[in-house]
């Protein structure tokens, strides 16, 4: 599995790209900003990008999706409860690109244990409400992209619309619960482990 990060926009937002190696097929996941960057990288590395994929709809991870479709002619993937929240829409600080986001419905709304092919490698989606009400963890192999759920030492912060900390606190628990340990690649900051969250991390070990 090929893994490219790039940090975009003015919060530094973690965007990834995830492909096969095999196949090149790819997919972006939150592509927060700096589109042209991101296409850059998909044509330096020869990737055909089937999926768009939003951990949650808040706009510091959704403003390069414009941009990155109209050039790759991927299909954007959001979790169904942010795709059919207004006020999540209405986060967003940029109305302008906002609107080419979000006027067209996505391409697919996924549910919780919903799974999607990207060449030979399976995506699958773990619904982990808390910080938005559709925010999700994507399980690709032996990693986990956990959007604004779990970062580390910490977890997103819960005081926005949509934001809960119970539920937060009961998807980090559900994720605690994962058999095995992963690598856990978040919508901000550093990398981690999923083990050494469930060792360290005061909300997850609550």
């Amino acid at each position: 599995m090929i893994v490219k990060h790039i940090v975009v926009g003015p919060i530094r937002t973690n965007c990834y790209i995830v492909a096969d190696e095999e196949t090149r097929m790819a997919a972006v996941i939150d592509p927060g900003d700096k589109a042209e960057a991101i296409v850059d990288i998909i044509n330096k590395e020869k990737l055909h990008v089937q999926y768009i994929i939003f951990t949650h709809a808040h706009y510091d991870h959704v403003l390069g999706a414009y941009g990155v479709q109209k050039a790759t002619g991927a299909k954007v993937v959001v979790s169904e409860m942010d795709a059919n929240d207004v006020p999540m829409q209405q986060m967003c600080r940029v109305p302008q690109k906002c609107y080419e986001i979000f006027v067209t419905p996505p391409d697919i709304k996924v549910k919780d244990g919903d799974k999607l092919n990207i060449g030979s490698l399976e995506a699958e989606f773990i619904m982990t409400p808390g910080h938005t009400k559709g925010s999700c963890v994507v399980k690709i192999g032996d990693t986990l992209f956990t959007g604004d759920t779990l970062f580390r030492g910490t977890c997103g912060r819960c005081d926005l619309p949509g934001g809960d900390i119970m539920q937060m606190l009961k998807s980090l628990k559900k994720l605690s619960e994962l058999p095995g340990d992963y690598k856990v690649l978040p919508g901000h900051e550093d990398f981690t482990t999923l083990e050494e969250e469930r060792q360290t991390n005061p909300y997850m070990r609550q």
